[in-house]
């Protein structure tokens, strides 16, 4: 039997399909390369056949015909050359392999559809990064997604590498050496910083009042970034009223 690497969809004949596995299948120990599925294949581009009114994937048949049962209900049919979505129904390319494992793979293989190439992605690579960097000024998650249309779960799941995991500050050199930067612009900014002990221990009083990090930075003549990192302590920590017996006092006098 020819084996055509055109990623064809011709319908098969009746039993055209099973008598392909079935070849597949026999000559199992000789195939040392990919053999694409001639027939039907999945909106997802695997290949795909009927047995007993019931449709099943190819390649996890193939698997469990050459390879035995998997290991577990949870393992995957994996492929070892990154051309399932083409249709290749090889048992060359074809292991058991846990979801986590598939999932690296496809990363490997580039078949993975990350970031922008998902059809519901709602953001850009740039953006993506542009939340790390904002992450690090310190504004808040939900105050970053109001700014970008998005939710605040999405600008968490990104900044804890759930979602756009190729971007990582870790994964990717481009986002890291933005963190970076800002890293070092907040440093610069700080040492300018010119608010005395007790001006910083009023903005804290001033936020217990409820006011906003925006006119706390006014107050302060800096930038809300840096106003958020002292009020929430990333900052002049020695002041926080956590650690300050007289900016305690100064805020129970007003509570």
């Amino acid at each position: 039997m020819k084996y055509d690497n055109d990623n064809q969809k011709t319908r098969a004949r009746p039993g055209e399909a099973r008598a392909f596995v079935d070849d597949v299948v026999a000559r199992a120990v000789e195939m040392k390369e990919c053999v694409f599925w001639p027939f039907y294949r999945d909106r997802e581009g695997y290949a795909s056949f009927t047995i007993n009114s019931q449709p099943q994937h190819v390649h996890r048949y193939i698997c469990i015909a050459t390879k035995g049962p998997p290991p577990s209900d949870l393992h995957q049919a994996a492929h070892n050359c990154g051309n399932g979505s083409r249709g290749c129904v090889s048992p060359f390319c074809l292991r058991w392999a846990t979801q986590k494992e598939n999932e690296a793979d496809k990363i490997i293989h580039g078949t993975k559809l990350m970031g922008e190439m998902v059809g519901d992605a709602k953001i850009t690579t740039e953006i993506a990064r542009q939340i790390y960097v904002q992450r690090k000024l310190g504004i808040t998650s939900d105050e970053i997604a109001k700014a970008f249309g998005i939710k605040g779960q999405q600008v968490r799941r990104i900044t804890t590498g759930e979602r756009w995991p190729h971007i990582h500050p870790d994964n990717d050199p481009v986002t890291r050496e933005m963190v970076s930067q800002t890293s070092s612009e907040i440093i610069s900014l700080d040492c300018r910083v010119k608010a005395t002990d007790d001006q910083i221990r009023q903005a804290h009083v001033m936020r217990f009042g409820g006011s906003t990090f925006a006119s706390i930075a006014r107050f302060l003549d800096m930038e809300p970034g840096q106003a958020r990192r002292i009020i929430m302590g990333e900052r002049r920590k020695s002041l926080h009223p956590d650690n300050d017996g007289i900016t305690a006092a100064m805020i129970k006098k007003v509570a």
